[in-house]
Formats: C-alpha cells, sequence, structure tokens
C-alpha cells in the first residue's frame, strides 16, 4: 500500500483524537462549573437552614448572632452563636454540636440556653437515620423533653437509665444520640460562659 493511500486514515486519527480530546476538555470545564455552582447553593442552603434553627433556639436578642460565631479550635464540630440584648450583653447562647453516635451516622442539632443554663429547645439539623424510627428524632414531641433542663455530667439522660427523657420506641440509640450531643452543648455553654465572664471582670 502506498503512503499516499495511508495518509488520510493518519489524517482522519488524528482529527478524531482532537475532537475526542477537546470534547474531553469542555465535559471537564461544564462539570466543574456545575460543580461549582451546586456547592454555593448547597453551602448557602445550609447557613439558612443553620440560622433559623438559631433564631428558633434563641431566647431574645437583638444582635446578628451569626457575625459572632465562634466555634472551637479543639471542637471544629461545636459552634457558638451568642445572643445578645440591646445593651450588649449576652441574653442566650446557641450550639450547634455534632456526635457520630447516631444509628447510621452523624447527627447535627442546634440547642439553645438562657443564661441560667437551662435549655430553651433544641432542633435537629442533619441526621442519617431510619425514616419512622430514628428520624423521629426531629420531632417536637421527642425534642420538647430537653427543655428547661440544665444539662451537666449526668443529665439529661433516657428514663431507663432513670432520667427524664423518653427514647422514641425502637430508636434507642438515636434517641442516645441526642442525649449525648446535648450534653455535649451543655459542656460547650458552660466553658464559653466561664470565657466570657473572665473577659468581662479583667
Amino acid at each position: 500500500m502506498s503512503d499516499a493511500t495511508r495518509t488520510p486514515k493518519k489524517t482522519n486519527a488524528a482529527a478524531m483524537i482532537g475532537v475526542l480530546t477537546m470534547i474531553a476538555v469542555l465535559s471537564g470545564a461544564a462539570l466543574g462549573f456545575t460543580d461549582l455552582m451546586t456547592r454555593d447553593r448547597i453551602e448557602a442552603n445550609r447557613i439558612e437552614r443553620q440560622m433559623a434553627a438559631v433564631r428558633q433556639v434563641l431566647p431574645v436578642y437583638a444582635n446578628d448572632p451569626g457575625q459572632e460565631q465562634w466555634a472551637y479550635p479543639e471542637r471544629s464540630a461545636h459552634i457558638v452563636f451568642p445572643g445578645r440584648d440591646e445593651e450588649g450583653s449576652l441574653s442566650g447562647l446557641a450550639v450547634q454540636a455534632r456526635v457520630g453516635s447516631g444509628y447510621a451516622g452523624d447527627i447535627t442539632a442546634v440547642t439553645g440556653f438562657d443564661m441560667d443554663g437551662s435549655i430553651t429547645r433544641v432542633v435537629v439539623l442533619q441526621h442519617a437515620e431510619t425514616p419512622g424510627l430514628g428520624a423521629r428524632i426531629i420531632e417536637q414531641d421527642f425534642t420538647s423533653q430537653f427543655q428547661g433542663v440544665q444539662p451537666d455530667d449526668s443529665q439529661p439522660r433516657l428514663a431507663r437509665r432513670g432520667g427524664q427523657i423518653d427514647a422514641i420506641t425502637a430508636a434507642t440509640v438515636s434517641s442516645e444520640a441526642v442525649v449525648e450531643l446535648v450534653r455535649r452543648a451543655g459542656e460547650v455553654f458552660r466553658e464559653y460562659l466561664a470565657e466570657y465572664q473572665e473577659d468581662t471582670d479583667e
């Protein structure tokens, strides 16, 4: 076969490779752009849900808690949102906490505290618990049991362990995880308040 016969095939192959390369580049760029746009939208929705929960659990506030949020360096999953009155004094705290002890993985919730350490409300932000069972941790019939509790090393606790929180039927693990989360939020509340009082005393 002559060189003249082979040349068109080589040219066609090179052209095909060029076209495929261009398609791959354009597809990658399109996917990257879509991912960027989707990621921004997901993050915006996450912040919106987070701040909605903060507004629900803070007792009274005249500031923008989101502008004053503070994350613990040693507790990256724990974020404090301080509420302040019109004079700038603390009026309550919202504490976002996360535990990995749920039946199906991580559970994230925001717990509100008034200044004496009593819980105002608990709002579950994220979970992957079983629908109809553990997923009921978001229901007010369960979360309202924490209202008025002052968390410490031993409380709140499930009723089966001598506490005041009734577990969700057939979802003890999920219920226990939320109890643990609320206790952790209580720890963060006490630590933050102690540091705040030290700063104001100086």
